[in-house]
């Protein structure tokens, strides 16, 4: 390959098809280091022709993704010429950074798809290279999507040790997005923050404190617009445009990342953050039932209605006094319900397989360590029969017994019978 001259080789590369090393599958992963260990030399001789480079990354990537299934050993081998690569195109003082970016942030997030940690020393450069981040952000928010799916590979795999060193960077990153990016892009960004707060409940709030109040501000900001305009959530889709507010799959995100706030974070962290919003246990009660629908997959479902529960906990007299009881007693058999099928349905397989949208290679290690993260979240441990049992018997001292009668008498009969049968029930 070195001796080819620079237009040939160029040709060689582009013509080598993304299908082609696809269906090759396990029978390159020994092949791999060759494939792409030569492409630094060309890099070096070429670097003054960004669409040869770009080749370059681009056949790394495929060759990554080819192997991916089997790659801890190959990761190694050719992890050197991988970070080197990743480093030069995807740093904004580099030459040609503007034409190399897209493919160094397709490289990088491949290379840490197939990471099973960040945390060896060896690995301390790749640590590292985040500080490239904020500056591709403040540059251009194009590539937000998958800027966000590698910062969340970081939180997964690095821990810690990466937030200790990066947080500053992380959240620097956060705040450029929340509230900035459109459309689906912030599902990703939610994601990533999510990963954050599931990791780490508490001290993860207290990091990501400054992102998160624009987000409550804007859920707050929605509530009382439309509560004025005399609109529920659903439905209110030209109002929201007309008033330049955030759609509803947005607000669901936020409301998912207060929720995890307000479940896992500690009491000083969301009394500032209620001090510093304004926001109501009534209106996150608001949110979380006007948009249950869309709260997303089934540990959602289940966060979002833990967070009811907890609200009725913590404030009785306010879900009562606004006939809110009913709506979240509906939810909670409805998500009572889905557990208990999920449970009979499934005893081989992890339930959490079918809440993960991993990207390309759903057996790398990132998503294997994903899944193991999601398994251990805090909220598919938390028994929700017993969270309704405490917060029935708050709100019965709260106001008494006579009027939380009362309040039942309001409630469909059949939602009070099937919901007390299932808190009743042994598990």
């Amino acid at each position: 390959m070195v001796g080819m001259n620079c237009s040939s080789l160029e040709f060689k590369l582009n013509s080598i098809p993304f299908s082609s090393l696809q269906r090759v599958g396990a029978i390159i992963r020994p092949h791999v280091a060759d494939v792409v260990s030569p492409l630094p030399r060309f890099l070096d001789s070429w670097s003054d022709q960004p669409v040869l480079f770009s080749s370059c990354l681009s056949i790394a990537a495929r060759a990554m993704r080819a192997a991916a299934g089997g790659v801890n050993t190959v990761v190694s081998s050719i992890f050197p010429t991988v970070l080197h690569m990743v480093s030069v195109s995807t740093d904004p003082h580099e030459q040609h950074y503007v034409f190399l970016l897209e493919a160094g942030l397709e490289l990088w997030y491949c290379l840490m798809q197939c990471n099973p940690t960040c945390q060896r020393p060896e690995h301390i450069q790749l640590q590292g290279l985040y500080s490239h981040m904020p500056a591709i952000l403040e540059s251009n928010m194009e590539h937000s999507r998958i800027c966000m799916l590698i910062t969340e590979a970081y939180v997964v795999l690095g821990g810690g040790e990466f937030l200790i060193a990066h947080g500053f960077n992380v959240v620097s990153c956060m705040e450029l997005m929340v509230g900035e990016v459109k459309g689906q892009v912030m599902c990703y960004v939610a994601r990533a923050m999510e990963a954050i707060l599931r990791k780490f409940p508490s001290q993860g709030s207290t990091l990501l404190l400054s992102p998160i109040t624009k987000a409550i501000r804007a859920c707050v900001h929605r509530v009382r617009r439309l509560a004025t305009a005399g609109h529920r959530y659903s439905g209110a889709e030209q109002y929201n445009k007309e008033e330049e507010l955030e759609p509803d799959f947005v607000i669901a995100q936020y409301t998912s990342l207060v929720c995890r706030v307000i479940l896992g974070g500690d009491i000083d962290t969301w009394n500032t953050l209620r001090s510093s919003t304004g926001i109501s246990v009534h209106e996150v009660i608001s949110l979380l039932t006007d948009l249950f629908d869309i709260a997303g997959d089934l540990l959602h479902r289940k966060l979002w209605t833990c967070t009811m529960v907890w609200a009725l906990r913590v404030d009785p007299k306010s879900a009562l006094s606004n006939q809110q009881l009913g709506e979240i007693f509906g939810c909670c058999v409805q998500v009572i319900g889905e557990i208990s099928n999920q449970e009979e349905m499934v005893s081989s397989s992890s339930s959490s397989s079918s809440t993960l949208s991993i990207q390309d290679l759903p057996e790398s290690p990132l998503a294997v360590r994903i899944r193991e993260d999601i398994d251990a979240d805090h909220v598919a441990t938390t028994n929700l029969k017993s969270m309704i049992r405490e917060a029935m018997d708050a709100c019965s001292t709260s106001v008494g017994q006579d009027a939380f009668q009362a309040v039942l008498t309001t409630i469909e009969p059949i939602v009070i019978q099937q919901l007390s049968d299932m808190v009743m029930s042994v598990k």
